[in-house]
C-alpha cells in the first residue's frame, strides 16, 4: 500500500519497468493504474471541495507524506 505521491509515483516506475519485461504482466498492471487513477481522483475532490468553500485544506499525508 502507498502512503502518498512520491511511494504511488515509485510504484507505477516498477510497473512500468516490469511491464516492459514481461508482457503477460500488462492486465495486472492496468489495475494497479486504475486504482492510482481512483485514489488521485479523491485527492482532486477533497481539494476541489476546500476551494469551493474557500477554505484552506487540511494537511493531506497523502499529497505531503508524513503524519
Amino acid at each position: 500500500m502507498v502512503k502518498n505521491m512520491n511511494e504511488l509515483r515509485t510504484k507505477l516506475s516498477s510497473v512500468m519497468d516490469r511491464v516492459e519485461k514481461d508482457k503477460a504482466f500488462i492486465p495486472q498492471a492496468m489495475e494497479i493504474n486504475n486504482a492510482a487513477g481512483k485514489l488521485i481522483g479523491t485527492v482532486r475532490t477533497e481539494l476541489e471541495y476546500y476551494k469551493l468553500r474557500r477554505e484552506k485544506p487540511p494537511r493531506m499525508p497523502f499529497v505531503c507524506g508524513g503524519k
